[in-house]
């Protein structure tokens, strides 16, 4: 897995942090704002639903 430290919304407008992306099964894996368990999502998908957040 690489590690990657970004923030996204989500399609709801909700901030995520992207944690990282696992090149082996094309995810990218990332933490909801207050939800405590990793969630993943396929980078396609991923790329189309939710949007980078300039720090």
């Amino acid at each position: 897995m690489q590690e990657l430290d970004r923030q996204y919304k989500d399609p709801r407008g909700f901030i995520v942090h992207v944690i990282g992306y696992d090149r082996e099964k094309q995810q990218v894996i990332f933490m909801p704002q207050g939800y405590p368990h990793e969630c993943m999502q396929p980078v396609e998908r991923f790329r189309e639903k939710f949007k980078r957040v300039d720090a």
